[in-house]
């Protein structure tokens, strides 16, 4: 019955028919059709319901008939989305439409949005200094006004368009600002105390501006959203502070015909919101602004202490520095490692690396100006416990730099097996690095509640995810399916170094899983810095590929990675905030999952959907073609993926820079269409060695001579070598006082035992890597034959 007016075949199967299956739509049976779309059993309503939910987990919005009254009025083009129209609410009109229009809205849509909120919202209404009036959270596109009844008190003011006016809740958003962003990365470059003094003294605006204050407030919204989940209860609603981080854009911009140290500080933290905020189009032209305002400002020159700076002169210098380091930072993360997109390159700033915090706070002098260390004498110093976490965070971001580029490039003069190679240069300094590592830096259970204590304890955790992440990035390149340039060079590596490499990044993708798990045991706020989910992606990514093609597949050998991929997925879905859209994440390893026979993982989430497929079952027959081209462009939008496209400089597919461009391809096509007409726990990496990684013999030099080998062609002609040095969990072990199986109960489910021995696929499961690295360098519209990944199994 369903599928007769889409002209589809039914095979009349009982109890539902396979195609409905197959279309991944729950079949109605084969009652009579003129009973199902009565209005007695109000299935009319729920097919209208069913329409609207697809509507909106397809991200395009359903217009209505009939433009409102100002649009009308005005004789403008009127979007006739519900509750209030586009025009509407970017000029911030109120937003009427005539009942005759549309039935449904004739008790509640032909009032204006201001007249049908409740009482506690309406408190909320503010006006603009143009006298117009709009609702709370109006600029963060809510799906409807009565959404907001369903918040709880104590959260409404976090959707408000203007910020609270009492000191109580302007304060606690500083105090969550501080305490969960500021000691992110490079971010602490407003001074604290002097903030305070200006909120005490009511000087805010004066001292900082208003961009500042707007952008601070949204940044500490967030959190609350990240804290108490339960309190944001429909997803719906948005994200807390989205109108305060849009009035922080619009201030910054009137400023930048004349940008001061106060527009830059607003320009990177609106910069840090939009990343967040999925908004990567908007982070690109940010940051470029900011780059510009960086010049005006000679913020990347350096500047002459005098002998006896004041303390005022002491702040802002190190103000400068921070901003500095911050730009840095975003450039890495942004640029991806594609060189038309990055700004430093093979340089960076030659300012001095930022002071401590206590220093900065204190307003005194660490170093005089002539000795403070730089990033070109970070590796100089004997002893780094003197250097302070943002500067060993800006010392792995340069390495991440170098590792991005490198693998975008083969044209190294030296065999990437031999000791002087790039490669092996790369992972000599990071293991250096961290075997000096400061013991304050490390991950254990006593060292959690100092950095809980310090509020480092996200960018403690930051640093170790970077650090794994690196070398998860250098040497995937190994795995079949990571068609990057530098793969290349492994075709005629040896067959022991490849298999070395392999290891040593499966080892580092395994120990990002560990820091999940432990990171969990200490609170969500662990993972506050974006990069903890990217690194967590591409670890599952790893695990997923080097599972398939690079071990027996034995069925201890998956359950282990099925282990961690379950983690992962399930801290991804945990981590990710903005519920009414679909899981990024979740959309791009399912397929992989399914191509690879994770088929347990497949089911788990299959079983728990994401939250804006929910109401999947409820579609009913009488649903338009239309509207199932949304639902299933929507659930079929991500394609296995290995590697990105050449063309985008290989970026995967949750690269800010492909983020940006797909953001901008779909705002062409929207207003080109807008026109009217497992039981047993892997082995405790606390007691296992991570695989060495060992020079292999030149060619022409297996006698030994003129290669600079040595005995069992371990690193010659320097004292280290990657098989003496204690790496990871095994200087550092996982804490005692974390109990693996008690965090494990909390956030994942059982790895079932009922499995598959797939040992005798691994050679078909290296060809369909070699397979999809092929595609993805091909157009999308013309998918190859391999790609029948089945909508309906993955539900997503």
């Amino acid at each position: 019955m369903y599928l007769h007016p889409l002209q589809v075949r039914c095979d009349r199967k009982t109890p539902t028919c396979h195609n409905c299956d197959r279309l991944g739509v729950n079949c109605p049976g084969y009652s009579d059709t003129a009973a199902i779309l009565s209005h007695k059993d109000g299935s009319r309503q729920r097919i209208q319901d069913s329409v609207d939910t697809i509507y909106r987990a397809s991200g395009v919005e359903k217009r209505k008939v009939g433009s409102c009254d100002e649009c009308r009025r005005t004789k403008s083009r009127c979007s006739r989305t519900r509750p209030t129209c586009k025009r509407c609410t970017r000029k911030g009109f109120v937003c009427k439409y005539n009942a005759k229009y549309d039935a449904k809205y004739d008790a509640a849509g032909s009032q204006s949005p201001s007249s049908s909120m409740p009482v506690d919202d309406q408190m909320l209404t503010t006006s603009n200094r143009s006298g117009s009036v709009s609702t709370p959270g109006s600029q963060a596109n809510l799906m409807g006004v009565s959404l907001s009844a369903h918040l709880s008190p104590s959260v409404q003011w976090l959707f408000a368009d203007a910020l609270p006016q009492d000191r109580f809740h302007l304060q606690s958003l500083a105090d969550k600002f501080f305490d969960r962003i500021s000691t992110l990365r490079c971010l602490g470059f407003i001074h604290k105390p002097t903030f305070y003094q200006a909120l005490d003294r009511g000087t805010l605006s004066e001292d900082f501006g208003e961009a500042v204050i707007y952008i601070v407030a949204a940044l500490g919204a967030r959190m609350y959203l990240l804290d108490t989940p339960s309190e944001f209860n429909n997803p719906f609603h948005g994200i807390p502070g989205a109108a305060w981080a849009e009035r922080a854009r619009d201030l910054a911009m009137r400023e930048i015909a004349n940008p001061s140290l106060s527009t830059m500080m607003a320009m990177v933290l609106i910069c840090e919101h939009s990343i967040s905020m999925d908004q990567h189009a908007l982070a690109f032209v940010v940051f470029g602004s900011c780059l510009r305002i960086m010049r005006l400002l000679s913020l990347d020159s350096p500047k002459k202490v005098p002998a006896s700076p004041g303390l005022a002169q002491m702040t802002q210098l190190e103000t400068e520095r921070r901003l500095l380091w911050s730009c840095y930072i975003l450039d890495s993360f942004l640029g991806g490692g594609v060189d038309g997109n990055l700004y430093w390159k093979d340089d960076y700033p030659c300012v001095p690396l930022p002071c401590s915090d206590a220093n900065f706070v204190a307003q005194e002098q660490q170093y005089l100006d002539f000795n403070a260390p730089k990033l070109s004498t970070f590796e100089l110093f004997p002893d780094r416990n003197y250097l302070n976490l943002r500067s060993h965070t800006i010392y792995l971001v340069q390495l991440r730099t170098r590792v991005l580029r490198l693998i975008r490039s083969n044209s190294q003069e030296a065999n990437i097996w031999d000791p002087g190679s790039a490669l092996l240069d790369i992972i000599q300094r990071l293991e250096i690095w961290y075997a000096g590592l400061p013991e304050q830096l490390v991950i254990s259970d006593l060292n959690a509640y100092v950095h809980k204590e310090l509020s480092i304890i996200s960018a403690v955790f930051m640093l170790h995810f970077l650090y794994h992440s690196i070398v998860c990035d250098l040497l995937r390149v190994s795995l079949p399916g990571y068609v990057f340039p530098l793969s290349a060079a492994f075709h005629s590596a040896p067959l022991e170094f490849r298999r070395q490499c392999q290891e040593r990044c499966r080892f580092h993708a395994d120990e990002v899983s560990r820091l999940v798990r432990v990171g969990f045991s200490y609170g969500v706020r662990v993972f506050d810095d974006l990069h903890s989910l990217m690194a967590t992606f591409e670890s599952t990514k790893i695990q997923i590929i080097h599972t398939a093609t690079a071990t027996s597949n034995a069925i201890d050998v998956r359950e282990r990675a099925s282990y961690n991929i379950q983690l992962n997925m399930r801290a991804l879905d945990i981590l990710h905030l903005q519920k009414d859209k679909p899981n990024p994440y979740h959309k791009a390893l399912l397929p992989l999952l399914e191509k690879f026979d994770f088929n347990n993982v497949v089911a788990e989430w299959q079983a728990y959907p994401s939250p804006v497929f929910v109401t999947q079952p409820q579609i009913l027959p009488g649903l338009s073609n239309h509207c199932l081209f949304l639902l299933f462009r929507s659930m079929d939008s991500g394609q296995a993926e290995v590697t990105g496209p050449e063309d985008t400089g290989f970026l995967s597919s949750l690269a800010p820079f492909r983020l940006a461009k797909e953001e901008i391809r779909a705002q062409k096509k929207q207003r080109r269409g807008s026109s009217p007409a497992a039981n047993d726990h892997p082995v405790s990496p606390s007691t296992v060695r991570p695989p060495p990684i060992i020079s292999m013999p030149q060619k022409g030099a297996l006698s030994g001579v003129g290669g600079g080998i040595g005995n069992g062609g371990v690193l010659e002609n320097t004292d280290f070598s990657l098989d003496r040095i204690q790496l990871a969990s095994t200087t550092h072990p996982t804490p005692t006082g974390v109990n693996d199986q008690d965090v494990a109960a909390q956030i994942q489910g059982e790895v079932p035992k009922e499995m598959v021995d797939l040992s005798d696929l691994a050679e078909d499961y290296i060809r369909m890597a070699g397979e999809m690295a092929n595609y993805i360098s091909w157009d999308i519209s013309e998918p190859p034959s391999w790609l029948d990944f089945d909508i309906s199994s993955s539900n997503i």
